[in-house]
């Protein structure tokens, strides 16, 4: 059986989050999202990110605004901010930890406005909307995976692949300007058998 030669297998693969997938998910999580506290100041319109090139900045997330206020209501407000990723291992979650804002408005009001709800509430929003637990979905994986290595399955012509996929983490991510790159880990128990060999 394969069971009595399966040995122990180790593997780190780099996979590659391109920036549309990244963004359908964030517009999915944020678009609608109201800003405020105990009134609404703005509502996200939109959103999208991409690499920063600012130095000790990993994205940049562009985002649209629709004004909520008296003064300026549904006044939309295009800014910019600089995004700083942190990955904490053993929770296996991504969040924001610092940013700079960049605003691509030039009214003095609007950027003083902007500034206010930027720096008491619009950033809270931001680290809730880019914080991602990436436990649930290893777990489903793991699972999936499991299922399908439990049952002996052909690679190639007489080739038998069986094993047990004992692990599976993410221990770095980084963002570059093709996309984030998550480097996940996996250890494993796995056997080949030869069912025949073609000459």
């Amino acid at each position: 059986m394969l069971d009595d030669f399966k040995g122990d297998v180790i593997v780190n693969v780099p996979v590659k989050i391109g920036y549309p997938v990244l963004n359908k998910v964030l517009k999915e999580k944020a678009i609608g999202q109201k800003i405020g506290g105990s009134s609404d100041y703005a509502e996200i319109i939109d959103i999208s990110v991409e690499a920063s090139p600012l130095e000790n900045y990993d994205l940049l997330a562009h985002l649209t605004l629709k004004t909520l206020t008296s003064i300026l209501k549904n006044k939309e407000v295009s800014l910019s901010m600089h995004l700083q990723l942190d990955y904490d291992k053993s929770g296996q979650v991504i969040h924001v930890t610092d940013y700079k804002l960049d605003s691509e408005s030039t009214n003095w009001i609007v950027n003083n406005l902007l500034e206010t709800i930027v720096n008491s509430l619009l950033y809270n929003k931001v680290k809730d909307q880019m914080s991602f637990d990436i436990t649930p979905h290893i777990k489903e994986q793991l699972t999936e995976i499991n299922k399908k290595l439990s049952n002996s399955f052909t690679t190639a012509d007489g080739l038998l692949v069986h094993g047990d996929l004992k692990e599976l983490s993410i221990y770095d991510i980084l963002a570059n300007k093709e996309g984030v790159l998550i480097f996940l880990f996996a250890e494993a128990k796995a056997a080949v058998e030869v069912k025949s060999i073609q000459l």
